[in-house]
């Protein structure tokens, strides 16, 4: 096919299907299997929009940006920097391998002022 095509109703593609140009999606898109974008050592830029303006999560060259707030429900782990330009609120037990820094006021413990390092 050449030129703009408009497909209505459902579309199955058995195989490979390869698109070389922008490919807009209105409506709900379920994908049941993974999902691969750029390759190894040219990748590309993948950005999700959330409900509220302003907010989005942006993977970029190496680096995840979170404009609102991002909760994680599940343990993390990270092998690299972590930078954090607002504020951060963790609840749970949380340990740190290797040095701290901070470059801000420390606030532990609960608002009746009570602390513990162990």
């Amino acid at each position: 096919m050449t030129g703009s095509t408009t497909l209505d109703g459902a579309v199955t593609a058995t195989g490979a299907a390869a698109l070389e140009d922008t490919l807009t999606v209105a409506g709900h898109t379920a994908l049941t299997g993974s999902l691969t974008t750029g390759s190894g050592g040219a990748g590309v830029d993948v950005e999700f929009f959330g409900a509220s303006a302003g907010s989005a999560l942006l993977w970029s060259s190496d680096t995840l940006e979170v404009a609102g707030a991002l909760t994680v429900s599940a343990n993390v782990s990270l092998s690299s920097d972590l930078a954090i330009d607002g504020s951060l609120s963790v609840a749970g037990p949380t340990a740190l391998a290797g040095p701290v820094q901070l470059d801000a006021a420390l606030t532990a413990g609960a608002d009746d002022g009570s602390a513990f390092f162990d």
